[in-house]
């Protein structure tokens, strides 16, 4: 199970708006398109609601394609002999660990051909979709975002192909389950706290505020005993 997904930005109001990217989420196999959203460029928000928008109406896919734009590569990926050596994992982009922290696996396209199917789309699309949001009268990315649903539910029955095995290949989310998405797909920056328990960040280094303590080294934030470097999690919404 493959699903190819990519960004294309154009004119899709014409004159009406400025130009806006159109990320899409398509299955390689039937050419159906699984989600769409329009934003003002391609961005790692934008893919994250993309992912959300496709797991919550069809499951979790088993791999995941796309060309190499640094949202879904890090510029750190490759790794010197020496970290190789000592084992030092392969950095990934916010994207890419959101997809593995889902179990998606990640493919990296490595020409135009092998992502042809979602370029074959923004093709159709912008001939079509263009002509549909000027006949809705549509002037604002707000309110395409809004009439896409329709947009594709059309799209999907006049030219999506019928899967060979009705059973489908994404792994659905349960009911009511609850799989976490405000922490998936939010950026998470790794940072070590100094012996003061505070956090510098862009070389602004915060001053625990004074206390007073007794003799046991205790104070009302709790104790000082064995403060040392940890490591911690930080995570931006």
């Amino acid at each position: 199970m493959l699903v190819q997904i990519d960004g294309s930005f154009h004119r899709w109001l014409e004159d009406r708006a400025e130009p806006m990217a159109l990320l899409a989420a398509i299955d390689d196999a039937t050419g159906k398109i699984l989600a769409a959203v329009f934003r003002r460029q391609e961005d790692t928000e934008g893919y994250f609601l993309l992912i959300r928008q496709m797991i919550e109406q069809y499951g979790i896919p088993m791999s995941i394609d796309s060309d190499r734009h640094m949202i879904f590569c890090s510029p750190n990926e490759k790794r010197s002999i020496e970290q190789e050596l000592a084992g030092e994992s392969v950095p990934l982009s916010q994207f890419g660990r959101a997809l593995k922290d889902l179990g998606i696996t990640y493919i990296k396209a490595m020409t135009p051909q092998a992502k042809g199917r979602i370029e074959r789309l923004f093709q159709t699309l912008q001939d079509r979709w263009i002509v549909e949001l000027r006949l809705r009268g549509i002037q604002t990315q707000e309110k395409a975002n809004q009439v896409l649903p329709e947009l594709i539910k059309e799209h999907n029955e006049k030219f999506a192909a019928a899967p060979l095995e009705p059973e489908s290949a994404f792994v659905p989310l349960e009911p009511g389950q609850d799989p976490g998405f405000d922490s998936l797909f939010s950026r998470s920056t790794d940072r070590r706290t100094r012996r003061n328990h505070l956090l510098p960040r862009k070389n602004v280094h915060p001053r625990r505020p004074k206390f007073q303590s007794n003799h046991s080294g205790q104070n009302a934030g709790g104790s000082l005993k064995n403060a040392g470097w940890q490591t911690v999690c930080l995570v931006q919404r």
